[in-house]
């Protein structure tokens, strides 16, 4: 039972080292936790499996359930693109990805779209998921899945999208601090439940 709760904990401090911890909350990984208990995430039964009927209603636990937009592949990261110390190079010599780039049109737009960003371990994935909802207002969610742990779900939290100009500042100016997920968003809060529509 230790294991078990000791690796998704280092699971979630990975991810939140290459995504800046200095910017998340520990919170937005309590998902790993949360395979333990309550929030864990299946998305066969949740979304309405082969043992659910077509019009059975469910509560959704992942942004993904929400039937956004998706026009852009998951971006990854990679901790040699994303770390503080690749920040002081040269911009001249940073090219984004044509994910990348993608991403950070759909960012600048700020039109409803959900937004995902992937980190790949030894025997686990993770993903940080963004919903942009309308009005420069998106949702964030941690979550992933693992051999020790099973897949797991955080609760969303609500933030506020970063105005077009930076955006548009990153593609005509190419900086790895843009390609950071924490550095897209601010003024994030926890929200008690997840809702579909979004922009209800």
């Amino acid at each position: 039972m230790l294991t078990r709760r000791i690796i998704p904990l280092l699971l979630a401090c990975a991810l939140s080292a290459v995504t800046g911890c200095d910017s998340l909350d520990t919170g937005d990984f309590n998902g790993a936790t949360g395979a333990l208990g309550s929030e864990q995430f299946d998305g066969a039964d949740s979304a309405g499996g082969e043992d659910a009927g077509e019009d059975e209603e469910f509560d959704p636990t992942h942004l993904l359930q929400c039937e956004q937009p998706v026009p852009c592949d998951a971006m990854p990261l990679d901790e040699e693109d994303v770390a503080p110390e690749n920040a002081q190079q040269d911009a001249s010599a940073v090219e984004y990805s044509a994910t990348e780039r993608c991403v950070l049109e759909s960012l600048a737009r700020g039109e409803p779209a959900l937004i995902q960003t992937v980190a790949d371990f030894s025997t686990a994935t993770a993903y940080l998921d963004f919903a942009i909802v309308g009005d420069r207002a998106a949702l964030r969610q941690a979550h992933g899945d693992g051999e020790s742990v099973g897949s797991w779900a955080n609760l969303p939290s609500g933030c506020q999208l970063r105005d077009s100009t930076y955006f548009e500042g990153c593609l005509a100016s190419p900086d790895p601090e843009c390609l950071r997920p924490t550095n897209w968003v601010d003024s994030c809060e926890d929200l008690g439940a997840l809702i579909c529509p979004l922009d209800d």
